[in-house]
């Protein structure tokens, strides 16, 4: 799957909310419930939030920092995204980042590694959600 963009979009892999988000996703998706579909939407891989200007962004980055993610590394001499990274909906990332895909005026990101498939966005998440749900109890 993938997540679309949107302005400017904070892109986390769930494995990292999941590190130092207390109760993980699920207690994330639960105290941000009112933001899923308005400026925030996940696939089973990377949770997209976003802003259209930088400050909220930086306010943003700030929280996640606090809460134990590693921003950006040093590499070559230059920053790179490490366990979040921030991207504009038609240019992709504001700075190198390894773990990502998302090709110039796309629109959407995905796990590198990871085929496309259904793109996520704020109009079908929940619908995803609901699916995704049912075909996991069931199994």
């Amino acid at each position: 799957m993938a997540v679309a963009l949107e302005f400017i979009s904070l892109i986390i892999p769930i494995q990292n909310i999941d590190k130092v988000y207390q109760g993980g996703f699920e207690r994330y998706k639960i105290d941000n419930a009112e933001a899923i579909g308005r400026n925030v939407w996940y696939d089973e891989y990377l949770l997209r939030d976003g802003a259209m200007g930088w400050d909220d962004i930086e306010v943003m980055l700030e929280e996640w920092k606090n809460r134990g993610l590693e921003l950006v590394k040093m590499v070559d001499g230059h920053n790179e995204w490490l366990e979040v990274c921030v991207l504009y909906d038609f240019d992709g990332p504001s700075l190198p980042c390894d773990w990502i895909v998302s090709e110039y005026f796309s629109f959407q990101a995905r796990l590198k590694g990871v085929p496309i498939g259904r793109l996520v966005n704020r109009d079908n998440v929940n619908d995803i959600v609901e699916f995704q749900e049912t075909y996991y109890q069931n199994k």
